[in-house]
């Protein structure tokens, strides 16, 4: 089975697709590429926006989509409904913040600030963590400073990278090394607009050959075992 874990889909609910077409256009090269669940990641921004407004905005792009899927008649891969949620100080004091686990988990996929962690934003994670309510992977961790990942690769949490870092010329040693020790359980397109499409993740599967379906199998596993609620 083949798991986008991270992507953006959503008609008008983000940046990643501005319109219906757009997003039937996304699906028709997801399905193309051959794969069979795509999850819908919106951004979240929780010192921005309101939490109310947001899940009515996820929820009303969410059934335009399905309407427009279903107006086609044609196949696409199945849409498991989340959310990229920015990580912040107190996100763990957020009241409401289950309903944007992965749809049918208890999976929070947490998108980390570019300017750096503070010891708050550590001591957020492991509250999250230690209240057994949720199940945390770290989106694109192929972005950041290698060795602020591996504080938090150390502490046990899981990792998504996106599929274009595995099409560099040169991969980073860091990249590889998580990769083969199973630190990263999942892939993703990260997808906005269709200009690129999935010919990363096509050009990915085929360099890590074997190892691209070990981990689409600890993706399966995370979504579908580990993380029921």
């Amino acid at each position: 089975m083949q798991i986008d874990f991270h992507a953006h889909i959503l008609p008008g609910c983000d940046h990643g697709s501005e319109r219906r077409r757009t997003s039937l256009k996304q699906l028709t090269l997801a399905r193309d590429a051959g794969v069979d669940i795509v999850c819908a990641t919106p951004h979240f921004y929780p010192q921005r926006d309101d939490l109310a407004e947001f899940l009515k905005r996820r929820e009303d792009c969410a059934k335009r989509l399905f309407d427009a899927m279903e107006e086609t008649g044609e196949k696409y891969p199945k849409i498991l409904v989340g959310t990229e949620i920015l990580l912040c100080d107190n996100l763990d004091k957020l009241d409401g913040l289950e309903k944007l686990c992965l749809e049918g988990t208890n999976i929070l996929l947490l998108e980390l600030p570019y300017t750096g962690f503070s010891v708050e934003m550590f001591d957020t994670i492991e509250s999250l963590n230690s209240s057994g309510k949720y199940n945390i992977i770290f989106a694109h961790v192929d972005r950041y400073d290698k060795n602020q990942i591996e504080q938090i690769l150390r502490l046990g949490f899981p990792a998504q990278i996106n599929a274009d870092s595995i099409c560099k010329t040169f991969v980073p040693l860091s990249i590889k090394r998580w990769i083969k020790y199973g630190a990263v359980i999942s892939f993703g397109s990260d997808i906005h607009g269709t200009d690129e499409g999935y010919v990363n993740w096509n050009k990915a599967k085929r360099r890590l050959g074997n190892k691209w379906s070990s981990v689409m199998k600890e993706t399966e596993k995370f979504i579908f075992e580990t993380s029921k609620i």
